[in-house]
């Protein structure tokens, strides 16, 4: 069975566009809290079974999918708790800052891989 719905594409209708280019904008996914993968972790952590968990886990690995995204909102809520508690934002900058840095190391090491098929090829030609 072939499923004509390819949950990686980003843009699929004009509309979409504006949205597309709002991610580029900082704290603009507040606007878009509800095409977020954290909603559809918080979604998966309450229970609800989405299109994407449908299409893509089998029906007896659900479970282990609906821990795993409880662990991520419980890890979240008790972040934003001490950072209430202590009255300091430094627990949720270890948060933020983990995740930044994490995308920043996997953006260098593509555009490294990038680089290295480039100069593979102009060896070669």
């Amino acid at each position: 069975m072939i499923n004509p719905y390819d949950f990686e594409i980003l843009v699929k209708k004009p509309t979409d566009l504006i949205w597309f280019f709002s991610l580029f904008v900082p704290f603009s996914g507040f606007l878009y809290i509800h095409k977020s993968l954290h909603w559809e972790t918080i979604k998966h952590a309450f229970g609800v079974t989405t299109d994407v968990m449908k299409v893509c886990i089998p029906e007896k690995e659900r479970s282990k999918c609906r821990w795993s995204a409880r662990s991520h909102v419980f890890i979240w809520v008790v972040t934003i708790v001490a950072s209430i508690y202590f009255q300091s934002w430094l627990p949720l900058l270890y948060i933020i800052i983990t995740i930044l840095l994490g995308l920043l190391i996997i953006r260098e090491k593509t555009e490294m891989m990038d680089d290295d098929d480039d100069v593979s090829s102009d060896v070669t030609d």
